[in-house]
């Protein structure tokens, strides 16, 4: 809390896990941000595989999931802002995808087409066809979190033991937090009843 500058973080974390990261020139806080993500990611993904865990393929699937999800909602934000295409090929990379043709998409039906042979073809409809309705992106965060939280609740059953209860109670406190803020939101903007229950997750 008492670094005032990067070099004062790089000091800091010399002798921790991101020493690395600070050894690198970013030119933006996006690629920072990515950057960062990615090395923690890397981590977990390497601690789970290098040790005996019950429902270690799930898990990390969970994890996989929940960076693809993030990372598209990036790119979306990124068509948005209308950000740099090269910096956008540098920063976002998911399994399957062609990014080149994602990222110069002409327009929101061409970008979802792109994951129709995906998990998340059906979210990315789904918030398609809202944003036709509504003109709002919030319909993809909205569709792809549901997506990724029923995901972990359809499997509590199966995977009862090990650490995944952990991650799905995590999971759970995280959507539940974010629906109490959009309620809170919606109450406070004067939307209607059925109007805020369309929104939560």
């Amino acid at each position: 809390h008492d670094t005032k500058t990067i070099a004062d973080m790089k000091l800091v974390l010399r002798d921790t896990n991101y020493r690395d990261l600070f050894e690198k020139d970013f030119k933006t806080i996006e690629e920072f941000d990515f950057e960062l993500e990615r090395n923690v990611m890397r981590e977990t993904h390497s601690i789970f595989k290098g040790i005996k865990v019950y429902d270690k393929k799930i898990i990390l699937d969970i994890f996989r999931k929940r960076r693809e999800i993030k990372q598209i909602l990036t790119l979306l934000k990124f068509r948005i802002r209308e950000t740099d295409k090269k910096m956008q090929k540098k920063l976002i990379h998911i399994r399957g995808i062609d990014m080149e043709k994602t990222i110069n998409s002409k327009d929101l039906k061409e970008f979802v087409k792109n994951f129709q042979s995906t998990e998340y073809s059906e979210p990315l409809n789904n918030a398609l066809k809202d944003f036709e309705k509504n003109d709002d992106y919030y319909g993809f965060e909205k569709e792809l979190l549901r997506y990724h939280y029923n995901f972990i609740k359809n499997n509590d059953l199966i995977h009862s033991i090990g650490p995944y209860p952990i991650i799905s109670y995590i999971t759970k406190r995280e959507i539940e937090e974010k629906n109490l803020l959009i309620i809170a939101k919606g109450i406070v903007s004067g939307l209607e009843k059925d109007k805020i229950k369309e929104m939560t997750i």
